[in-house]
């Protein structure tokens, strides 16, 4: 488990975290974690350079609204 997604909880809304986090958060692999992003379900991520991130404050917001 990364250590982003058992800090998840504590880190701030501006923090990014990887696709393995948003995986573990929603219990789904990463073409599940696309295919979301693809149908609205998720936020589209940030892209920064090679980088993929999501923002942790994005992904509270879909979180919340799903439960």
């Amino acid at each position: 488990m990364p250590a982003a997604l058992q800090a998840f909880p504590s880190l701030p809304d501006d923090a990014l975290v990887g696709i393995r986090v948003v995986g573990g958060l929603i219990d789904k692999g990463p073409t599940s974690v696309w295919r979301d992003v693809k149908n609205g379900r998720l936020p589209a991520p940030v892209k920064m350079g090679g980088a993929t991130r999501w923002r942790v404050g994005d992904l509270r917001q879909v979180l919340a609204a799903a439960k």
